[in-house]
């Protein structure tokens, strides 16, 4: 089993927790968590509660996904995009190591095995430990 996640940052660094903009009247989100997920899902399960039932929620306006504007959304995108992009960077550079038996023990790196990239471990026995080192979920190199 494998699981992936991405971290969101909206502008403001506060969830969007509500009702998602421009889209059916039934679609509501609980997205962009900082990495405080379990966190704003237990919010979020309570905002959108509300706002299904009718009821009154004190956090709804803070939190909600309608609060963002284009032009900084727009520049906070493409700022976003430009990171994303660069990390794939690292598809291109050489090995760290020439060789596993180059690696000392009790340190790791990333090597290239033909057109893969492998994250390695050599332990203070000499036992390798390797690993792909290629993100499962957007496909860049773990570091």
């Amino acid at each position: 089993n494998k699981w992936s996640g991405q971290v969101t940052e909206p502008f403001d660094g506060i969830a969007f927790l509500g009702k998602n903009p421009g889209d059916y009247d039934n679609v509501f989100i609980i997205t962009g968590d900082s990495g405080m997920g379990m966190t704003n899902m237990t919010l979020g399960a309570m905002i959108n509660t509300d706002l299904i039932t009718g009821k009154e929620n004190p956090y709804a306006k803070l939190h909600s996904p309608s609060r963002q504007t284009l032009a900084h959304d727009l520049k906070e995108t493409v700022v976003e995009m430009l990171k994303t992009q660069a990390q794939y960077k690292d598809w291109l550079k050489g090995s760290e190591v020439k060789d596993i038996e180059d690696l000392k023990p009790g340190c790791g790196a990333i090597i290239n095995q033909g057109l893969s990239k492998v994250a390695v471990y050599k332990d203070e026995n000499g036992n390798v430990i390797a690993r792909s080192a290629v993100c499962p979920h957007l496909k860049a190199i773990l570091n």
